[in-house]
């Protein structure tokens, strides 16, 4: 699926990122994503052990919202004793209309 490279940062929906981070691990390539889904971003940190083998960093969740604004927000909420909801939007550009998302405690 990937032929080995130095990097790859990848720009796909968020739901391919995993797979390509698989694949760039079994490859010898550095990743870096735009995440955007946090199970999904959990999951990719998860390859780390086998990264660190093969000698590459994957980097999920470098983009801004979603994505590491929503990896911020669940951190903030973790520092909480009882997190109920939060919100967070972005700025809106003038072609396309702002975002919000909501991020809900497990307990």
């Amino acid at each position: 699926m990937l032929e080995p490279l130095d990097a790859i940062v990848s720009a796909l929906p968020y739901h391919h990122n995993l797979a390509i981070a698989e694949a760039a691990v079994d490859t010898g390539t550095h990743h870096c994503d735009l995440g955007g889904n946090t199970p999904i971003v959990l999951r990719e940190l998860e390859l780390d052990e086998r990264a660190r083998a093969a000698g590459v960093a994957v980097v999920p969740d470098c983009g801004e919202a979603p994505g590491m604004a929503n990896n911020l927000i669940v951190y903030a909420m973790g520092l909480l004793d009882r997190p109920r909801t939060s919100s967070c939007s972005t700025a809106a550009s003038r072609s396309s209309p702002s975002r919000r998302g909501t991020t809900r405690s497990r307990s």
